[in-house]
């Protein structure tokens, strides 16, 4: 059965170098607020993923990226995505997501993947296709508290570098 209860959904976009970055040097605690999330969707493209020459490059920097976050985070104890996109433009092999989802749940994370078309060129694949699924998902499967920090744990906003921070709230009630 449905909830008709209203849910208020924030879906940030990391930027690419950031999580370039995580699969590259290893750990990155501009990352770290990714501990307190309710849901963490990971975003493949599926053109990519079904192309024989650029298909393994992309499983291997997507197991590099689970990898890393659970080396960052640990085992995530909340809803994990992977979108596979632009299902509009063909079907990724089943081996590929059977291969990320095995070794995500190697690491501890259990891995839900999803085709999806935001848009769509094709007439039998509807615009949206896939995303009510991923909401399904994020708001229904249950999820342990997010990680409590304290004001000593939140990270200072430098402001004089001009470098891009992500200001890490602290949530902890017993100050």
């Amino acid at each position: 059965q449905e909830s008709r209860r209203p849910y208020d959904i924030l879906l940030p976009a990391l930027p690419g170098e950031w999580t370039d970055a995580l699969v590259d040097r290893t750990l990155n605690v501009r990352l770290s607020f990714l501990k307190r999330s309710d849901a963490i969707w990971i975003f493949v493209d599926g053109t990519k993923l079904a192309a024989v020459q650029t298909r393994n490059h992309v499983l291997h920097r997507t197991t590099l990226l689970l990898d890393r976050f659970v080396e960052l985070c640990g085992a995530p104890r909340v809803p994990v995505l992977l979108l596979v996109t632009r299902l509009d433009s063909g079907v990724a092999p089943p081996q590929a997501i059977e291969h990320l989802v095995s070794h995500a749940a190697g690491r501890g994370i259990r891995l839900h993947p999803i085709d999806i078309a935001s848009f769509s060129d094709a007439a039998d694949v509807e615009p949206g296709h896939g995303l009510h699924e991923a909401i399904r998902i994020t708001v229904q499967e249950p999820s342990a508290p997010a990680t409590q920090l304290s004001a000593a744990q939140s990270a200072p906003i430098d402001l004089v570098s001009g470098a891009r921070q992500v200001l890490r709230y602290g949530l902890s009630r017993a100050q």
